[in-house]
């Protein structure tokens, strides 16, 4: 090894360490600061055609830090409304299946709340892609721009997801029908 690249060696162990001392203090936790060092690193690698070897390695490499930390901060943020919104949910369909308990009385009502088991259960036969999409869609009566945002998908995705929802729950509610 030549003395050029011992150099090269010793400044690379520098900013793995600065590196590291960074994530640390942005995660304040050592499992979340090397996943941001190892998430750093496959960013740097994917970009490394960007980078200006005039520049110091250390500071392209903690802003590359930086913008996955915010990214990961965005992502958690998206996952915490995600799952205050089926929290939410949770609690709306058990007062609305508590409220129609209650009022269960005619034989009418009765064929509601089995209509509405056998809905609930050809939901539940979905995958959970498909169900989430189902339940945001009309349960929570979001729009499509509105799953998009949540989730991060893209709104073909939500389009998509939905109509083949549609189908399997069309098939799921057509059996039941033909088989009672």
């Amino acid at each position: 090894m030549d003395c050029h690249q011992t150099h090269r060696t010793h400044t690379l162990a520098r900013d793995v360490q600065n590196l590291y001392a960074y994530a640390l203090r942005l995660t304040r936790n050592h499992d979340d600061a090397q996943d941001l060092l190892q998430d750093t690193f496959l960013r740097a690698f994917r970009s490394v055609e960007n980078w200006e070897p005039s520049l110091p390695t250390g500071a392209w490499l903690r802003r590359i830090m930086k913008n996955c930390f915010i990214d990961i901060l965005r992502k958690r943020a998206a996952e915490r409304k995600y799952l205050s919104l089926m929290a939410s949910e949770d609690a709306l369909q058990a007062r609305v299946w508590r409220q129609a308990d209650e009022e269960a009385s005619t034989e009418e009502e009765m064929f509601v709340h089995e209509l509405q088991a056998c809905v609930r259960d050809a939901i539940s036969e979905l995958g959970i892609n498909h169900a989430e999409i189902v339940n945001l869609h009309y349960l929570k009566e979001l729009s499509v721009g509105e799953i998009v945002r949540l989730t991060g998908l893209c709104p073909g995705t939500v389009r998509s997801r939905l109509a083949r929802a549609r189908v399997q729950l069309r098939s799921s509610l057509m059996k039941l029908v033909t088989n009672e």
